[in-house]
């Protein structure tokens, strides 16, 4: 992804702010009943998404934060 990228190069900061507009736009595009279906694949990719931004985080040295992420992407795997 491309917050991936922005975290391997040394921009974590970017990083951060791809993954939570991505939690941003899962959560909100799937809140519908209709969704259901694919809520198996929402969960993977907000798992995929807070593990990115607990590694920003951990770049940025906001622990918390981090920890809170790594919670939400255990919570979601």
């Amino acid at each position: 992804s491309r917050g991936r990228i922005y975290l391997q190069i040394g921009n974590p900061t970017q990083s951060s702010v791809d993954a939570n507009r991505a939690i941003e736009l899962l959560n909100f595009n799937f809140i519908t009943l209709g969704w259901d279906y694919y809520r198996p694949t929402r969960d993977q990719q907000l798992a995929d998404a807070y593990e990115l931004l607990d590694d920003a985080n951990t770049e940025l040295e906001r622990p918390d934060e981090a920890n809170a992420a790594y919670d939400w992407a255990s919570y979601f795997r």
